[in-house]
């Protein structure tokens, strides 16, 4: 769902009426990072794992520019979905109960791994009082359900659709336990950052997009036609979206350095990256104050 504002986007029409002419790449989550150093996409949202700050200290160029998903409190959609059965008979209620957990996260060097350390730590108890879990998202729909892990932490859709299967309950999402997290970001390589003027317009017509999302799932203005628009691009049935939870995106793009800092220096901290990366040479938000500029405040 962090893509919904390219989507939206594209589906208004907003980068034609700005004169780009954009071309949605799929690939696989294992190559989405070497695509964009191969110089194979111009635009990228990336996920804010250890491997990408360990590519900045190798001297991998790349600019951070906008926001792609953040968790806030009423706006998240990523969530600890735990065991149904381990939720009816009260075996997890408290962080504290997260202790000899099987806990299911796509690697150790990643924000999830991330947030339940945080999780943990407010429970007074550290990772190492947990299983941690190695798997791909889907997988952990079916780990739930075969009991082969006590608890995953699942992005929309696939939280509600272990909900839905009967495999988890929703336990808390990553607001609740960080809140203002910043899960993902847009990046751009430096060769489209250089083409400002084409930068720019790309980045005024992707604001539009996630404005659009927060018109639709904050105030609740067309929803109907934005849900059709996200459900047909993301392959959903529309019924989903009345029980998912949506990632908060701000309308402005802007984005949440301070949690970009305290993640990367948790991967320092942990051994998964060997030194801070100066992050004043990466973050570039010069092209949402140019789409802000241009198109007003958010009301």
């Amino acid at each position: 769902m962090g893509e919904a504002g390219q989507q939206l986007a594209q589906a208004q029409g907003y980068f034609a009426q700005e004169g780009v002419a954009v071309n949605f790449v799929k690939v696989d989550a294992s190559t989405v990072f070497t695509t964009l150093i191969a110089g194979q996409v111009d635009v990228q949202g990336l996920g804010l794992e250890a491997g990408v700050f360990s590519a900045l200290l190798r001297g991998v160029e790349f600019r951070i520019v906008a926001t792609q998903a953040s968790s806030e409190p009423n706006a998240d959609g990523v969530f600890f979905v735990v065991r149904k059965d381990l939720i009816e008979s009260g075996r997890v209620h408290a962080n504290a109960d997260l202790k000899g957990l099987k806990i299911a996260v796509p690697s150790r060097g990643s924000t999830f791994a991330y947030v339940v350390a945080k999780a943990m730590e407010a429970g007074g108890l550290t990772t190492a009082d947990a299983e941690l879990v190695e798997l791909g998202f889907p997988a952990m729909v079916s780990a739930l359900g075969s009991r082969a892990v006590d608890l995953a932490l699942l992005p929309e859709p696939l939280a509600t659709l272990a909900v839905d299967s009967g495999s988890g309950t929703k336990w808390k999402g990553f607001a609740d336990i960080v809140p203002g997290f910043q899960q993902a970001v847009v990046v751009f390589t430096p060769e489209f950052a250089a083409q400002r003027d084409l930068a720019n317009r790309w980045t005024t017509a992707y604001v539009r997009g996630i404005r659009d999302y927060n018109d639709a799932f904050r105030s609740n203005v067309h929803r109907t036609q934005t849900v059709d628009t996200l459900a047909s691009a993301f392959a959903l049935k529309p019924g989903l979206f009345d029980s998912m939870g949506f990632v908060h995106m701000h309308p402005d793009g802007s984005v949440n350095l301070a949690s970009i800092e305290d993640v990367m220096h948790w991967y320092v901290q942990m051994g998964y990256l060997n030194e801070p990366v100066d992050l004043s040479r990466v973050v570039d938000l010069s092209y949402i104050d140019a789409a802000v500029a241009k198109l007003g405040a958010y009301p």
